[in-house]
């Protein structure tokens, strides 16, 4: 099986740097276009760190914010029909 004899674009900058050939302002450019090119894919990386952490913190609130709710409308359920039979009681509406 033939290995594949290619370089990555930064080992064929680096060593165009070190030769001192005449491409030497080319391979600046290029090692500062990866160098940029780096720093976007790390900035990517820690705000899906960040977003993943956010996401994750928000998803151990929602059995919370469910039990809350749920015992929430429970509770104005019974209040409303306690009420409404208070109200018939005091009238004499009472069945």
């Amino acid at each position: 099986m033939k290995e594949d004899k290619r370089k990555p674009l930064s080992q064929i900058v680096l060593a165009d740097r070190d030769k001192g050939t005449s491409n030497r302002n080319r391979s600046y450019i290029l090692l500062s276009i990866l160098s940029q090119r780096g720093q976007k894919i790390m900035n990517k990386k820690k705000n899906l760190f960040i977003l993943v952490f956010l996401i994750g913190s928000a998803a151990t609130l929602l059995p919370t914010l469910g039990k809350i709710l749920l015992f929430t409308t429970a509770a104005v359920y019974l209040f409303m029909v306690f009420d409404e039979w208070d109200y018939n009681k005091r009238n004499g509406d009472a069945k």
